[in-house]
């Protein structure tokens, strides 16, 4: 996140002393250990199904595949932005950028809240999530889509680049729905992480 924080100058003047290139070859350093990482422990998981599991056991594990999954689709969604944020930055009025903030602080606190619910094993966190901040985020994408629409037929911005801008909304909206998964996995994960019983 920081990283496109620093394609679209919204961080410290030192970062943004960085040009694009340099932050988003960092960024692409970042993304291909994630992908690595989700690789591996697919791998790995499917070695200990393989192994036989309990009902239980396999849902969780299962949970834990899938949101390693959702996370590396945020790094996916991640990399559009800072390409989109990237070719904006000059052109956004005053209450585009506004939007684009607004929502994007939305979405970065689901996505970390969501890690801790998933870490931590914590309802009460991705509750937060799964009934905050996921219906602020749509509703957000809604209105800012819809604001923006209203700018272009005023003509107060620039057609082409207008079409990034609600580009930026569907990808802030993606980040909002993995995290709502990471969430959800959360849930199952309590539900499911129960010694199994014999009968």
């Amino acid at each position: 996140f920081n990283n496109i924080k620093s394609a679209y100058g919204l961080v410290s003047a030192d970062n943004n002393n960085l040009s694009f290139d340099d932050i988003f070859e960092e960024f692409e350093g970042r993304e291909k250990r994630v992908n690595a990482i989700n690789r591996a422990i697919a791998s790995y998981a499917s070695e200990i199904w393989q192994q036989g599991l309990g009902d239980n056991a396999s849902k969780v594990l299962g949970c834990y595949v899938s949101a390693a999954s959702d996370i590396e689709r945020v790094g996916d969604h991640s990399e559009n932005l800072m390409e989109l944020c990237n070719s904006l930055k000059d052109y956004m009025s005053g209450e585009a950028r506004s939007e684009f903030q607004d929502m994007f602080g939305t979405c970065e606190k689901a996505f970390y809240t969501a890690l801790d619910s998933l870490e931590h094993e914590d309802i009460h966190l991705a509750n937060t999530v799964i009934y905050e901040l996921e219906s602020k985020i749509d509703a957000q994408e809604e209105e800012y889509r819809k604001n923006h629409i209203d700018r272009l037929n005023k003509g107060e911005c620039d057609p082409e680049k207008g079409v990034n801008f609600i580009d930026i909304l569907g990808n802030l909206e993606r980040i909002g729905d993995h995290s709502d998964n990471i969430a959800e996995y959360t849930l199952d994960i309590k539900i499911n992480a129960k010694p199994e019983t014999s009968h």
